[in-house]
């Protein structure tokens, strides 16, 4: 399983705290290897994944007609789809903001 980290938010003094007097001067080198660590995922390339799914489902034939049009089932997959299509602009949001509550 992974884990995602703001290494961001590990300062070099909590480094040094943690290695202790003796291993004070590898702050810099640990530093490096924590940056030089793959990200758990590209978010980048999530939002883009995201994107496409939304517009695959904006696209959908049961969107394209007005609400009201057709059967009931026709209504219903229109809510359906609807429904995804902002399922998708919601998890972009969610990605873009990292996750975090909205700040």
């Amino acid at each position: 399983m992974s884990r995602l980290v703001d290494v961001d938010k590990v300062t070099d003094k909590e480094i040094s705290q943690y290695l202790g007097v003796k291993y004070a001067s590898c702050t810099e080198d640990i530093r490096s290897l924590i940056d030089d660590q793959p990200t758990a995922f590209d978010v980048e390339k999530v939002i883009e994944e995201l994107e496409d799914l939304r517009e695959v489902e904006l696209r959908r034939p049961d969107m394209c007609g007005e609400l009201g049009d057709g059967d009931g089932e026709a209504q219903y997959n229109d809510g359906v789809s609807q429904g995804r299509y902002e399922a998708f602009i919601e998890a972009i949001k969610i990605v873009k903001r990292g996750g975090r509550d909205e700040e």
